[in-house]
């Protein structure tokens, strides 16, 4: 575990519980009626301090390095159980508060946190119904819509990210997936013009320009010529798998026991692969049924989600392994998650269980 996971987990729980402390205290002498009285704006002011201080970062800062593999550290950490307990007692005074616009701002993240998008999405659509301009509720709306198309960001995430850079044309995250949305649905030069501004907002030098100038560079584009930053480059030799020619290609191979093969078989297996130190959403993916395990999954240039991000362009990448229910009782419920570096960067074998 690192010290930025710790630094991260901490910073989670310590906003959840300066945003419950003042509702705990009141939970037995407070009714609907008077959470509003005379007393209610200084609790306010505390959870909005809360929020204003974690949402940010957690919403920008954040969405630079949540792919990194100290964040995916975060999903199995000793505090999950505690985050949970957090939010569930977060959920339980929303019953009472529906209208507390920082409850669900903060619930959202949580509920990224620990991979539960769907009750992200419901947390961030209960907020826009309150703040319809809330960049805050927006852009992490979008986020979690487009993990729930398994990368797209086309259809309501596109729309998002509109609304969004209308209402801050600045916005380094709603900069950084408009453009990616862009590419998507075929306009390059309209997503040139996005990261060209993302990039001269960026820290001159920085890690995440670097990554904005090798993005300009997929689509044929160069950075600004007013910047001191020169677009990275990358040398990377092709890598090969069982003979395989020039192109990338990486063989992960799923299995399970029998008694698991058979409780996930109506289940929806997703295998995806991400960079490790960029953004989160993947870089190329398969959707497999689990009755097909064991199974070799072979992810090339034709799994690719996103035309300007390509696997021979990352040196240190994630393999995900991603069990989803498909039953009509729990649908979407996640059965099994792991991630894992791919040190060889040709082939791994993972085992699910569960």
């Amino acid at each position: 575990m690192t010290t930025m996971t710790l630094w991260f987990t901490g910073l989670l729980i310590a906003a959840l519980a300066i945003l419950l402390l003042p509702l705990l205290k009141g939970i037995n002498k407070e009714t609907d009626s008077n959470l509003d009285t005379a007393s209610t704006p200084n609790r306010t002011k505390q959870s909005m301090i809360a929020v204003a201080v974690f949402v940010p970062i957690f919403t920008i800062g954040l969405y630079f390095t949540l792919g990194t593999p100290e964040f995916s550290e975060i999903a199995t950490t000793k505090d999950k159980p505690e985050i949970e307990t957090l939010v569930q007692k977060l959920e339980k005074k929303l019953a009472h508060k529906p209208n507390d616009i920082n409850g669900w701002l903060l619930l959202g993240r949580s509920s990224m946190m620990t991979d539960d998008y769907q009750k992200a999405i419901f947390a961030f659509e209960k907020a826009i119904v309150l703040e319809p301009h809330n960049l805050d509720a927006l852009l992490p709306l979008a986020d979690a819509l487009a993990v729930m198309q398994a990368g797209k960001l086309i259809g309501r995430p596109y729309e998002l990210l509109l609304n969004s850079i209308d209402l801050e044309p600045n916005n380094p995250m709603a900069l950084w997936l408009i453009g990616m949305a862009e590419v998507e649905i075929g306009d390059k030069k309209k997503a040139a013009e996005y990261w060209k501004t993302l990039y001269q907002l960026l820290p001159n030098d920085s890690k995440d320009q670097k990554q904005v100038a090798k993005m300009l560079a997929g689509i044929g584009e160069t950075p600004p010529q007013n910047s001191a930053q020169k677009p990275a480059s990358v040398s990377k030799s092709p890598q090969v798998v069982n003979g395989a020619d020039s192109e990338e290609r990486i063989q992960i191979i799923l299995d399970a026991s029998p008694s698991v093969r058979t409780a996930i078989e109506d289940a929806t297996v997703f295998v995806y692969a991400k960079s490790a130190t960029g953004m989160p959403m993947p870089i190329a993916a398969k959707k497999y049924s689990g009755s097909n395990l064991p199974e070799t999954i072979i992810l090339t240039h034709k799994d690719e989600l996103i035309p300007n991000r390509q696997l021979a362009d990352f040196d240190n990448l994630i393999i995900g392994v991603k069990v989803t229910s498909q039953s009509k009782m729990d649908q979407g419920h996640i059965l099994f998650k792991t991630e894992v570096p791919l040190n060889s960067h040709t082939k791994t074998r993972i085992i699910i269980t569960y």
